[in-house]
């Protein structure tokens, strides 16, 4: 069976919400998010929609930490075919079996900036 989805393997979060730092491993298999009202699950799903360049859900500068200047969602996913044949037809050279996608926010001048990235590019 092939996948056609790239596959979440971790996820690192900075200055998210009410996360100062937090690290999520997800091996093989089927992941929950579960836990009490509050317990900030809306706050992970999120992230990773911000992540992937949504802002439909929640207006980045609600999810962004006001106590920093600087806020950081870094997912890394496994390659299968379609991921490769997308890196591939756009430059993206590299080997590993995993690449990584970023998206950091600095606070410049009161104002929120955002910048995306694929394996630091």
């Amino acid at each position: 069976m092939v996948t056609l989805i790239p596959v979440l393997a971790k996820l690192r979060i900075k200055n998210i919400g009410l996360i100062d730092s937090l690290e999520l491993s997800f091996e093989k298999g089927f992941t929950v998010f579960t836990g009490e009202t509050g317990a900030g699950k809306s706050i992970l799903l999120n992230a990773i929609d911000l992540l992937l360049g949504g802002n439909q859900v929640i207006n980045p500068s609600q999810l962004l930490s006001v106590d920093s200047d600087i806020c950081l969602i870094e997912g890394f996913f496994r390659r299968n075919s379609l991921v490769n044949s997308w890196l591939k037809q756009n430059d993206f050279n590299f080997e590993e079996n995993e690449f990584s996608i970023s998206r950091e926010w600095r606070l410049i001048d009161g104002k929120w900036k955002s910048r995306s990235k694929i394996n630091g590019h």
